[in-house]
């Protein structure tokens, strides 16, 4: 191995001439290149240029020293094809938090002394620094790019052990160029997203703190301290979410082991468990994973039909079965609790869990839990909640993932739980369309986006495999504890690899296509189905690995990918869509359910509608026949969604993107509302997630 030691200067620019040719130049007159053993891959650098103090005006020598494999470096250097100029290339490379001119450590302090996460290179309002300055927030965002660094350098040189330094280097091109993205890049070491069971909690207690284990609970109110120690732990062993599927399922067992059948008219036992509810609640929102933020968590809620196909043929470890009405009556204390919201004067939605209410409909799109339907239109009339609606054994989890447990589960064996995506990895069809759009006649030009879209498939597929291959390294290692066998919470064969789309309304329009005209929407579907048909066709069942398609709520996907295309390009975006239709497009409400409803069948690993609504519903009857429609359409995951906004009087008022009071017309401060799934507020999201905001049409 070769080492770089790189000193870098006060303004951390990049010359030509401040690099090597090859391995064997010598770079500047303080700077060597030297190699280490023979047969070695990795280069190092020294350079003893100084480093002025940002702090204390005198200047200061500091250095910084790196093993790299030689090609990474390279490309921390330059477009490896040498077609993209080298002055943007590098612009390439901050915008993903890489290069060596994000790791001078006092800039990034005075960056984020100066704009908090503005410039974060792993933006996300979950961990914004906010108000409260936590120290713990504002160096996790100082050090994040070495943390970066450290992940993708690794896992460069596990990809190039296995298809070598050519292809290796065109796929992380292609991510760095921005025809592919890699998710989640500050976390490569461990799955993407997962849907847990709370069964182990039941059975075996805490085993994995070896600092303090736990007995299996016997009380409801040490199973819920068990839950939050079992989701707190685990999140910091994901990139992204976590769900729940069963714990109201396993809550019951333990007042059935009190000898209780039904609550709702014990009005002191109904309290005693929504302060369980809260406790919980209050916890999973702590900012206490590694990355300073709260777990992504979703909690699932179940119309009858769903709890009996899902968890009819459980068994609790005294040989019982659950009580389905118990655990409905425990459902509904928790939906009653939760749409109160954080205070009954505001209503203002709790950001975590994100709560989905799963409804099972018949080959016919009609409810099959008719009372349940009614029960879940009535508590969502604040707009808090998802719902998810499946003919087929389909459970909403993470942000966006589905489990079409009905086309995979055979693979996994029985069970609705216990699946998750191991990594996703976007495509770009908005810059496949810009490409195709190079060509006058029509059919040669969807020749060259299909060409584009196989060529990026196949790197995404690559890389994907590349990784899952990588989560095995880690295990083998000791890593990734969940997934040991004597812990039994996570098992390799129930995840998903997962192409992610973006920017397909883009890439309509770059071609000549609209996607609310019918040509537009006709092309969607090929393209939707060409993807979907590929990741099909891509699964390895013997071997059990399975890919899906979902399309990725893009937070800070969706912008970097349009800044990249300005750069490359010259294309003219500020951001790209996460939704089939653009939030900010003029269209009905109906047309935008039956669009995303005709969409949504490809998505074998999800995607979710918002309909932004400016004023709250007035009646529960409104709901039901909002939800009746997209039920007809089709729309399986989607989300009544309003703006809890907040102004200088500190009125709380459902106004959409309105800017001052309708109460007081004083202006509005502050907007809460679902940035791409779950409630935050919008001064804590990033630049181009603002001005979004301000773009976005509330009906």
């Amino acid at each position: 191995m070769k080492e770089i030691e790189e000193q870098l200067d006060k303004k951390l620019g990049f010359n030509e001439d401040d690099f090597s040719e090859s391995e064997n130049t010598e770079v500047s007159e303080n700077t060597e290149v030297s190699h280490g053993t023979s047969g070695s891959d990795n280069t190092h650098v020294s350079d003893a240029t100084e480093v002025p103090d940002i702090i204390n005006p005198d200047y200061t020598t500091a250095s910084v020293s790196l093993s790299i494999d030689a090609d990474f470096y390279d490309l921390l250097q330059r477009d490896p094809t040498g077609k993209t100029p080298d002055e943007i290339w590098r612009k390439l490379l901050k915008l993903e938090g890489l290069g060596l001119e994000v790791l001078d450590i006092n800039s990034n302090f005075v960056d984020v002394m100066n704009y908090g996460s503005d410039h974060s290179i792993d933006a996300n309002a979950n961990g914004a620094i906010g108000t409260y300055k936590f120290h713990s927030k504002e160096i996790r965002e100082i050090v994040a790019p070495y943390q970066k660094l450290a992940n993708v350098a690794q896992f460069f040189s596990h990809v190039k052990s296995i298809y070598g330094g050519e292809k290796t280097v065109d796929m992380f091109r292609a991510w760095i160029n921005g025809d592919i993205y890699l998710h989640d890049s500050c976390y490569l070491f461990v799955p993407y997203c997962y849907a847990m069971s709370v069964e182990p909690v039941v059975t075996q207690g805490i085993t994995f703190n070896r600092q303090l284990r736990s007995l299996p609970p016997k009380h409801a109110r040490s199973f819920i301290g068990q839950v939050a120690e079992t989701v707190t732990s685990m999140s910091q062993e994901l990139a992204g979410a976590i769900a729940i599927a069963d714990l109201f399922v396993y809550y019951a067992y333990y007042l059935h082991l009190e000898g209780i059948e039904t609550v709702m008219d014990d009005k002191e036992k109904v309290e005693e468990i929504e302060n369980d509810y809260q406790s919980l609640v209050h916890i999973l929102n702590c900012a206490h994973r590694f990355s300073c933020q709260s777990a992504f968590t979703n909690i699932s809620i179940f119309d009858r039909p769903s709890l009996e196909h899902l968890f009819g043929t459980v068994f609790y470890p005294d040989g019982t079965q659950p009580n389905l009405a118990l655990v409905m009556e425990l459902q509904k204390i928790f939906c009653n609790w939760f749409a109160r919201g954080q205070s009954t004067e505001s209503f203002l939605p709790y950001p975590f869990p994100v709560v989905t209410l799963n409804l099972k409909v018949n080959d016919d799109k009609e409810v099959m839990d008719q009372e349940t339907f009614e029960y879940f239109c009535e508590i969502n009339m604040n707009g808090l909640f998802n719902f998810f609606v499946s003919d087929s054994n389909k459970l909403a989890s993470c942000c966006r993932v589905i489990n079409n447990l009905n086309v995979h589960m055979s693979v996994f064996g029985e069970g609705g739980v216990n699946i998750g995506s191991l990594r996703i990895v976007t495509l770009n069809l908005a810059r496949m369309g810009y490409y195709a759009s190079k060509e006058q006649n029509k059919e040669k030009a969807l020749d060259v986006f299909f060409e584009h879209l196989d060529c990026q498939l196949d790197k995404a597929y690559h890389m994907l495999l590349a990784h899952r291959a990588f989560i095995i390294k880690q295990m083998e290692r000791g890593a990734c504890p969940f997934f040991k066998d004597d812990l039994g919470y996570m098992f390799l064969e129930r995840f998903f690899l997962t192409f992610g789309i973006n920017g397909l309304y883009e890439g309509l329009l770059e071609m000549g296509y609209d996607m609310l005209k019918e040509d537009g929407l006709e092309l969607s579907r090929r393209i939707l189905k060409h993807i979907t048909d590929y990741a099909n066709e891509k699964c390895d069942v013997k071997n059990k690995i399975l890919f899906n398609v979902e399309q990725v709520p893009g937070e800070s996907l969706a912008i970097k990918h349009a800044k990249k295309d300005k750069l490359v390009n010259d294309m003219q975006y500020d951001i790209y869509a996460n939704q089939f239709v653009p939030l900010w497009s003029d269209i009905s409400l109906e047309e935008r359910i039956k669009i995303d409803g005709d969409l949504a069948k490809y998505m074998s690993g999800g995607c979710i509608t918002h309909i932004n609504l400016a004023d709250r519903m007035q009646s529960s009857s409104q709901m039901q026949a909002v939800v009746k429609y997209a039920i007809k359409n089709h729309c399986e995951h989607f989300a009544i969604n309003y703006s809890y906004n907040s102004c200088t009087q500190k009125h709380i008022t459902i106004s959409g993107n309105a800017t001052t009071c309708p109460i007081c017309s004083e202006p509005i401060v502050d907007h809460i509302t679902r940035i791409v799934g779950y409630f935050t507020s919008v001064s804590a999201w990033s630049p181009g997630r603002r001005e979004e905001f301000k773009r976005r049409r509330f009906l």
